[in-house]
């Protein structure tokens, strides 16, 4: 027989896993997007909300990632089409926004920003 505490920390493990997952697809997610790339993903349909500003709705379209995410909003700044939010809705009472702010689209940059490393 199993002790409880053991049950909880493979449950605990568990959940850090799929947490871990679902960071990893979503920072994959963001940086398509910040390339104009909405829709190159086939386990996400894309749709477009004409407003103030853009939001795009993606969508899960496989039931694995449909339960993880129920859907991702982005929005996008009507002025420079720069990516100002990024909502990831996982169920009624969880979800994750990540702001850019002051945000600047191709600034010039000091010499020696970037350095080879050997």
């Amino acid at each position: 027989m199993r002790k409880k505490g053991a049950r909880n920390k493979r449950a605990f493990t568990h959940l850090l896993r799929a947490g871990f997952m679902h960071y990893m697809t979503a920072r994959r997610e963001v940086a398509g997007w910040m390339k104009g790339k909405f829709s190159a993903n086939p386990s996400f349909a894309a749709s477009v909300r004409e407003g103030p500003e853009t939001v795009i709705v993606l969508t899960p379209t496989g039931k694995n990632t449909a339960g993880m995410i129920e859907k991702i909003e982005i929005t996008v700044s009507r002025k420079d089409a720069v990516v100002k939010t990024v909502r990831i809705v996982e169920g009624a009472a969880a979800e994750t926004r990540i702001d850019f702010l002051h945000t600047a689209v191709n600034p010039a940059l000091p010499p020696g920003t970037f350095q080879d490393i050997p």
